[in-house]
């Protein structure tokens, strides 16, 4: 069974759904047909609840998301860059021992089903450009922006 709550945030609607076991994923829009909320998903709404109102929560949530032994490990490395700070696709490359994966980096950061928890608005290209975000680029902006103002 899936869980599915609705969390309006400053970039948007944000969507949590989790399992049984944690958080499945947060999804920028509104793709909730009908909420109902579990512990995870409130959990997940809770910390980012937190994170909106500046107060950079340090908690982990329970999270429940299959993908490859490589992504899993970039998004543990992602959660290590300090709140406000940012790290390049070629950083995060080196820090999980594949320097010349930077690419492989950059498809782990579109296929994160945990934006913001995980926070791939951190990465951005070695010149400073940006780059992409599943949010949009002026969320990505905004997140970058809101994070250096807390």
């Amino acid at each position: 069974m899936h869980y599915v709550q609705l969390l309006p945030s400053p970039i948007g609607d944000l969507t949590v759904t989790a399992s049984l076991k944690g958080v499945t994923a947060v999804s920028f829009g509104n793709f909730a047909i009908a909420e109902n909320h579990n512990e995870h998903t409130e959990a997940m709404v809770q910390w980012l609840e937190l994170y909106f109102a500046q107060k950079n929560p340090q908690h982990l949530i329970l999270t429940d998301v299959q993908s490859t032994p490589f992504y899993k490990a970039v998004w543990t490395e992602l959660r290590r860059v300090d709140y406000g700070n940012t790290i390049s696709y070629a950083d995060l490359a080196q820090k999980v021992a594949k320097p010349r994966a930077v690419r492989a980096v950059g498809t782990a950061m579109r296929r994160n089903p945990l934006p913001i928890y995980v926070p791939c608005h951190r990465v951005i290209q070695s010149s400073g450009v940006t780059g992409n975000y599943a949010g949009g680029v002026d969320a990505k902006k905004w997140l970058l922006e809101f994070e250096k103002f807390v």
